[in-house]
């Protein structure tokens, strides 16, 4: 699960999911700013590797600046998913091998600005390194 703030009045045109191959499902709600009540906007469920693809929406979906955006992704890595790549399975890690596993889900929109030049995606490549730290860690150092 994750969230974000919206930091601008934009419309929403685009979702792009990423998972690998024991992704399940992925969703995205809306929470408008002020409210407790959340819509779903994005709901993709029966996930497969190959879906990692542009999804635009019907019609621009507006969001208002201090809305928040919440993501979802379930994973199943049981020896019950034919797609799980290890069986017996396995430990998996963050990471960006597929033998490894991650969620996100990207969104494309625009705005009346233009973009402030910062790396949203920064801190996730942090978190990536220190999946691959954790891994060989847990792995002994292999």
């Amino acid at each position: 699960v994750g969230s974000r703030v919206v930091e601008e009045d934009c419309e929403l045109y685009l979702f792009k999911p990423h998972m690998h191959f024991t992704g399940k499902e992925m969703r995205v709600w809306h929470q408008p700013k002020d409210s407790k009540e959340r819509k779903l906007i994005f709901d993709l469920r029966n996930w497969d590797y190959n879906w990692q693809l542009s999804y635009y929406t019907k019609e621009f979906y507006f969001l208002e600046k201090g809305s928040t955006l919440h993501v979802e992704a379930t994973y199943d890595n049981s020896s019950r998913n034919p797609t799980n790549p290890f069986n017996p399975p396995r430990t998996l890690f963050l990471g960006e091998n597929d033998e490894d596993e991650m969620g996100y889900c990207s969104v494309s929109y625009l705005t009346s600005n233009r973009p402030n030049g910062h790396n949203e995606f920064l801190n996730y490549y942090f978190k990536l390194r220190e999946g691959a730290l954790l891994k060989k860690a847990y792995q002994g150092g292999k």
